[in-house]
């Protein structure tokens, strides 16, 4: 049973970081632009 709690953490932290990278990289893009 924590074992599930622990992995659905750490998908909404891998989620987290995928949104975060996506912001950073679409800024990033748009500076070029």
């Amino acid at each position: 049973m924590q074992n599930a709690g622990q992995r659905r953490l750490n998908q909404q932290a891998n989620m987290a970081c995928i949104f975060l990278l996506d912001k950073q990289t679409a800024l990033f893009f748009r500076s070029f632009l």
